[in-house]
């Protein structure tokens, strides 16, 4: 007489929901982990664009010009400088007013000292990272 039960492997539906929730965690980990990532990259690429146009606007003022008195004329002097090199991706978000508080952050130009004559710039931008300006 044979045996009418035959060994069968496999996995139990126990086993096979403890590797999907060990996978799902994991996702949620990397998700995470690359937006933060992400956020730093933007930031950095914010802090290297507020140093270039400081510097910028500091060799057209080397060169004799003068510091433009509002972020729409600082545009106009970067867009119309062969020095400057910065693209109007750049130069259309300096703002004299508030700065946005998203990805689409502008630039806020501050002139220094705020009131006589304008011996320099401050360009502020925020945050992603920490959620400030």
């Amino acid at each position: 007489m044979s045996n009418s039960y035959q060994s069968k492997r496999g996995f139990t539906i126990v086993e096979l929901l403890i590797v999907i929730v060990v996978i799902a965690i994991l996702a949620v980990i990397s998700i995470v982990a690359f937006t933060g990532i992400q956020q730093r990259g933007r930031d950095s690429q914010r802090a290297s664009d507020s140093t270039n146009i400081v510097k910028a606007l500091t060799t057209i003022v080397t060169d004799g010009g003068a510091w433009p008195a509002d972020a729409a004329a600082a545009a106009t002097a970067l867009n119309g400088s062969s020095i400057a090199n910065l693209g109007t991706s750049v130069t259309s978000k300096l703002q004299s007013g508030a700065v946005a508080h998203d990805n689409n952050v502008q630039y806020q130009y501050q002139v220094c000292p705020a009131s006589g004559t304008v011996t320099g710039v401050q360009i502020s931008y925020w945050k992603e990272q920490t959620g400030e300006l």
